[in-house]
């Protein structure tokens, strides 16, 4: 993703071309700067406990797609959802969002709390 100033003094977001990048993308940094922009109400963040072990090897912020499901103590639950790739759009039909996984770490252990974002 990139980001500049337009010789107007207008915002520009040049999103991936990766459908499931270009999505988290947008809903990571546009969306919270258009909102920002706008003056509209700072969203409270929202936790989620993860439902299984997730290892992520590479040196980046991973964004892994989920499912949520909820326990009977109140819990909500992120539960995984594999994709193939970024170009692998239709893998996140049945997922309600993404959670973000911290660069400095590569293992995830089940019942962390991570940050949600609900599409």
């Amino acid at each position: 993703m990139w980001f500049g100033i337009g010789p107007n003094k207008q915002a520009v977001f040049a999103l991936p071309g990766n459908p499931v990048s270009a999505l988290v993308c947008c809903r990571q940094y546009v969306i919270p700067a258009l909102e920002k922009a706008s003056s509209a109400m700072a969203r409270p963040p929202e936790f989620a406990s993860l439902s299984a072990d997730i290892t992520f090897k590479p040196d980046l912020t991973c964004f892994q797609p989920v499912r949520l499901i909820s326990n009977a103590a109140g819990l909500v639950l992120a539960m995984p959802v594999k994709t193939n790739t970024s170009g692998d759009f239709t893998a996140l039909s049945g997922t309600d969002g993404y959670v973000e996984l911290a660069r400095e770490q590569s293992h995830f252990a089940a019942g962390t709390a991570v940050f949600l974002y609900r599409w």
